[in-house]
């Protein structure tokens, strides 16, 4: 196949046809009617005779221009004396060479008990649009406005005039625009483009149904807007404050109370719910390990053995029932002054590390830490390390394993940081990184990133390292961040904030 371009100037050696000019503008906008110019073809009736009126508008079809500057009258042809036909009012582009037009003619329809309209023809060098169907009534000699259908917002069959060529946030798929923009940027969208929309069945009928949301409308809007280098994805309006939040691969997990969400951003500018549902309790951290969850949370057993329980719950990735699978107790007392501490959790692949505790509440010593081994093989728990009496316990959150020292790490907001080393069984503090916010590393993830508040000029920025190489990247002030996650296929960094989830754009 030749190559082609256009247009050029021409020193006797180029040419180029209408055909030509035509093609490159149907690359570059859809036809059908230009809304709210003049009167957009709208086909009328005066009721007393069998005309239909025409009113001016413009369209475009197949690339070529077409406008009607006042009211045009078609006649049709007389009723049949027994059963009622249904026309067609079409806008007819023939490039035969003998005609070479647009024009408004009258599609006459077979008479039936049961009529239905007659197909606009689009083959060779015909190609028509539909701007109404006309009922004519059996014995009748006038054709009423309500005889008249307006087909004109019917992109199947005629539609408005839109730019053709998609941007990069355009839906996938067979989404038209003007849905995609009313549920997403309805903000740009004129007070009458938005009334043409919702007096749309079709359009409405795509808006309300699955196509934006796999489940359920979760979300007030899935924004993909680029805001001072990073990407607000999810804007969870509709669920609540966010209480964790768990990347994989291209699927995100987040809670808020006992509710869990499982997310897929694969497609950025199509971002849907998979999975939604109900926990049996409100998880205080969760880790992974091939195809489970495992969620911790912490309370006070009052019944039975009383004292402060740490209980451990797996549940499926594609968002099935969450099962108890361990308990076992940080301080086993019948005294409800010992509150728990929220335990974290990590996997290196084959075992889970639980981080938890208790404290005696009104006594700013008397605090326990544990950490413990749980074996998915056999669900046992074993206590790995422990300490009484550390104020660093208050507030433990990331808890990550890291391979390369075959250790457990943790921190307190950035205050206190710890490690301990599984093959030695030692423990040590003082980190020299400013670590404020750890990244969860479960087995085989390739980047440790922390987050750091810094201040420059004033204004509330972050600065995000990654440990292994020392690169940083810095981002517009994100609050209350609950996580961090590097997707490769999209080459960002996941920030999960109290309230969004937010991709930096960034390659590690």
């Amino acid at each position: 196949m030749a190559e082609k371009s256009m247009f050029f100037r021409s020193f006797g050696d180029r040419r180029y046809y209408s055909s030509d000019w035509a093609k490159y503008f149907s690359t570059l906008i859809k036809g059908g009617i230009f809304g709210e110019q003049l009167d957009s073809l709208e086909v009328t009736a005066a009721g007393d005779s069998m005309n239909s009126t025409v009113k001016s508008g413009r369209a475009f079809i197949e690339g070529y221009f077409y406008e009607n500057d006042s009211d045009l009258e078609l006649t049709h042809e007389a009723a049949d004396p027994v059963n009622d036909r249904i026309d067609r009012v079409v806008l007819r582009l023939d490039l035969n060479d003998e005609n070479r037009y647009i024009k408004a003619f009258v599609r006459k329809g077979e008479v039936n008990v049961n009529p239905v309209p007659p197909e606009p023809v689009r083959e060779g060098n015909i190609h028509e649009i539909s701007l109404a169907q006309v009922r004519v009534r059996a014995a009748s000699g006038i054709i009423l406005a309500d005889d008249i259908t307006d087909e004109r917002d019917n992109e199947a069959i005629c539609g408005y005039v839109r730019y053709q060529a998609k941007p990069a946030w355009y839906p996938k798929g067979a989404v038209p625009l003007d849905a995609w923009l009313y549920v997403h940027f309805p903000d740009q969208l004129t007070p009458q483009e938005k009334a043409d929309i919702e007096d749309n069945p079709l359009l409405m009928n795509i808006i309300n149904g699955d196509t934006f949301y796999t489940h359920k409308k979760m979300f007030d809007k899935s924004v993909y807007t680029i805001l001072q280098n990073r990407i607000q994805l999810v804007a969870l309006s509709d669920l609540g404050v966010i209480g964790n939040f768990y990347a994989y691969g291209n699927r995100l997990l987040i809670t808020t109370g006992s509710s869990f969400s499982i997310i897929d951003i694969s497609d950025l500018s199509n971002i849907n719910a998979l999975y939604t549902g109900a926990l049996p309790i409100s998880p205080s951290s969760i880790a992974r390990v091939g195809d489970y969850f495992y969620i911790v949370h912490s309370r006070y057993k009052s019944s039975g053995t009383e004292g402060v329980l740490v209980e451990l719950y797996q549940f499926p990735i594609n968002g099935g029932v969450a099962t108890l699978i361990g308990s076992f107790y940080s301080y086993e007392i019948a005294n409800d002054n010992y509150k728990p501490i929220s335990p974290v959790i990590c996997s290196d692949g084959q075992y889970l590390y639980i981080l938890g505790g208790h404290y005696y509440d009104g006594s700013s010593d008397s605090y326990y830490k544990r950490l413990w081994r749980y074996n998915l093989s056999n669900d046992t728990a074993s206590t790995l390390y422990s300490q009484t009496n550390s104020t660093s316990t208050v507030g433990d959150k990331y808890l990550w394993y890291d391979k390369a020292t075959h250790s457990i790490n943790y921190n307190r907001d950035g205050i206190q940081k710890y490690n301990y080393n599984i093959s030695s069984g030692t423990h040590s503090s003082g980190w020299s990184e400013p670590l404020n916010n750890y990244i969860n590393r479960d087995a085989g993830d390739n980047h440790i990133l922390y987050i750091e508040d810094y201040a420059s000029s004033g204004n509330g920025f972050v600065r995000i390292t990654n440990k292994d190489t020392g690169q940083s990247v810095t981002t517009t002030y994100i609050p209350y961040s609950k996580g961090l996650k590097y997707n490769t296929s999209h080459k960002m960094i996941l920030i999960c904030s109290q309230s969004a989830i937010f991709g930096l754009l960034a390659e590690f």
